[in-house]
């Protein structure tokens, strides 16, 4: 099975994290993908946010620019993609299922 978050809102990184964590102890074995853009990129600059191991994490450089954030100070672990729209709809099209908390 595979899922992708989405999350584009700062306030649902604990929601999504705790999805996250709640599906992975149900299957640890799944493919999770995580696309975070809009002003949730900024929970991944310099920051202390955890990763979860074994998930994929794609940050939207979109956003990045809009906000003047710097691409090099993304969290290691995670993956810039030109647009994370774009990516939502690549993950969709290679079977994940769309999980917007």
């Amino acid at each position: 099975m595979k899922a992708l978050f989405h999350i584009d809102e700062r306030h649902k990184w604990p929601l999504l994290s705790m999805n996250i964590k709640n599906l992975l102890q149900m299957s640890p074995v799944m493919n999770i993908a995580v696309v975070i853009n809009s002003e949730a990129v900024e929970l991944f600059i310099k920051s202390t946010v955890k990763l979860e191991p074994n998930v994929k994490y794609y940050l939207c450089e979109n956003s990045i620019k809009t906000r003047n954030l710097n691409p090099n100070d993304v969290l290691p672990g995670t993956e810039i993609v030109k647009s994370g729209v774009y990516q939502i709809v690549l993950l969709q099209n290679q079977g994940y299922a769309y999980i917007k908390p």
